[in-house]
């Protein structure tokens, strides 16, 4: 009954080994990979700014119900009265261009 005893109290005090921690070991890095990550992250990072910036303005700037139409200007501009000079190469239109 000793000899049993012994036995079981010699199971008892048997550990198990330890475990093996992983060890890191430290690779070489790829600048392409390097770039194309950081690139990902920004434009990760832009596009999430962009998000909480226009939520916020929804939420906290009312913006006006309607807008009024603006009418097209009918004045002749600096581009149409050029365009003009040169299709019909009139001296009235042409001296602001040509003096």
């Amino acid at each position: 009954m000793q000899k049993n005893k012994i036995q079981k109290s010699s199971e008892k005090t048997k550990q198990a080994p330890p475990t093996s921690v992983p060890i890191n070991i430290p690779t070489k890095s790829n600048i392409a990979s390097d770039i194309a990550s950081n690139v990902v992250t920004g434009f990760a990072f832009g596009t999430g700014s962009s998000l909480a910036r226009n939520i916020i303005d929804n939420v906290f700037h009312q913006k006006p119900e309607t807008k009024l139409k603006q009418e097209p200007k009918t004045e002749p501009t600096l581009h149409t009265e050029y365009l003009e000079c040169l299709k019909n190469n009139s001296e009235d239109i042409c001296k602001t261009f040509y003096p």
